[in-house]
């Protein structure tokens, strides 16, 4: 859903932060900016590659006050007349983040910021010119988007004015529309995020080996844990690595120069190494065996349940699941289920407006249908979702009362004896 930047004037990006920008936005660059110069104020756009985008920026943007737009396309066509900024009036240009429920099924090449300016911005520009100057259609403005939209401004008399402006964050003079679209973390906005682990383990420690006794440096005088480095398929190389040596050390290995007390020949020591080479070939196989054994029986145990998971939702909704995994659908009724409880209403509210792509997948689920006549689409749900969290609200809230014990079901929860249970919203 792009990213809109208000760059100061004198501040210069890296390409660092340009690439950054452009590998998760990569449908359209452009700016408004303010030379203070003979140029003036200057409108530049571009659908070309990273090393163009460069150019332009470090030749015409860097260092002036601007707008900054790169475009991650949710509607119309991926090219020159939808790449942000638009003329609004001769002398006004906007650039937009985010997704407007207009929609653009009136022209469907062109976006929803170029139906939104042609059918609101244009006509209230035109009939009140200063209208971007007064506070409080400014905020009226805002609140008809929705705080997850914003728009930047700018006049040929280099004027700025962004909507929304508390909905995005600032950082070092710079103000930016979101943090899903860009890394901040990586120039010093914020924290990395937590790593997360759905379904392996996470490195556990263990007691380091005390020193060998028989000549073996990874055979332990003492018992050791084993380790698990994580379901990754690099740490699995060392999984596997840890298994091999404690297979060693079931089979007694010790080194053949201090076997038996003796000292081996060169002839020995090579025949012990072919028997120990052996032995340990049949033991990798077996385990081998039995690995793909258990991964058949936990891909059969996986289709089983994914098989059940539609069913239940075919009986349910009337239609097999579109898009959820198993996993992920459990997931999210639960989390639904979890603020149902916990919170009041516009605690629901909060969980949509912080989490709107469970919401809306949720809700297409239940409710969605791509037919050409449907007001259910995954499109105009994502819409209405992003845009109205109270609408979104309300849909959770009546899908729960229509279906909880369906629901309950698919999620497998139990419900305390003190839960009151869901109710409908109250219109």
């Amino acid at each position: 859903m792009c990213i809109l930047i208000h760059q100061p004037k004198d501040y210069c990006f890296s390409s660092e932060q340009l690439r950054d920008f452009f590998y998760k936005n990569s449908d359209g660059f452009g700016a408004i900016v303010n030379h203070g110069d003979e140029r003036g104020v200057k409108v530049y756009k571009s659908i070309g590659g990273i090393k163009e985008i460069e150019d332009m920026y470090y030749n015409d943007v860097a260092c002036y006050e601007a707008i900054i737009h790169f475009r991650m396309k949710t509607h119309g066509n991926i090219d020159l007349d939808n790449c942000h900024p638009y003329e609004v009036l001769p002398n006004v240009y906007m650039a937009h983040n985010g997704i407007l429920s207009y929609g653009n099924t009136a022209d469907p090449t062109k976006s929803d910021t170029w139906h939104y300016i042609k059918d609101f911005v244009k006509p209230m520009l035109e009939l009140t010119p200063d209208a971007l100057n007064n506070p409080y259609i400014r905020g009226y403005l805002g609140a008809h988007i929705g705080a997850s939209n914003k728009f930047g401004f700018m006049d040929l008399d280099g004027n700025v004015a962004i909507i929304n402006r508390h909905s995005g964050v600032e950082h070092d003079g710079v103000w930016y529309s979101n943090t899903y679209a860009w890394t901040p973390w990586k120039f010093g906005y914020g924290e990395p995020p937590r790593p997360y682990n759905y379904g392996g383990h996470t490195a556990i420690t263990t007691t380091a080996p005390s020193k060998s006794t028989t000549g073996n440096p990874y055979h332990s005088a003492s018992p050791k844990s084993k380790n698990h480095y994580g379901s990754s398929k690099s740490w699995q190389l060392w999984n596997d690595y840890d298994e091999e040596v404690a297979a060693w050390e079931k089979e007694g290995y010790e080194s053949p120069s201090l076997a038996a007390g003796k000292k081996l020949t060169a002839d020995e020591r090579y025949q012990q190494a072919l028997e120990l080479e052996s032995q340990h070939a049949k033991t990798k196989s077996q385990r081998n065996r039995v690995k793909k054994a258990k991964a058949k029986k936990a891909a059969a145990a996986k289709k089983a349940a994914d098989e059940k998971l539609a069913a239940q939702v075919t009986s349910l909704t009337g239609h097999t699941p579109w898009h959820i995994s198993h996993k992920a659908l459990v997931s999210i009724i639960r989390s639904s289920y979890n603020v149902m409880q916990r919170d009041d209403y516009n605690g629901i509210v909060r969980w949509v407006s912080e989490n709107p792509m469970k919401a809306s997948a949720i809700l297409y689920e239940m409710y969605g249908d791509d037919g050409p006549d449907s007001k259910w689409t995954s499109e105009i749900i994502s819409d209405r979702v992003n845009q109205d969290s109270e609408w979104g609200a309300d849909a959770i809230v009546d899908m729960w009362a229509e279906n909880e014990e369906a629901l309950l079901e698919i999620a497998e929860i139990v419900k305390p004896n003190s839960s009151i249970g869901v109710h409908s919203h109250v219109q």
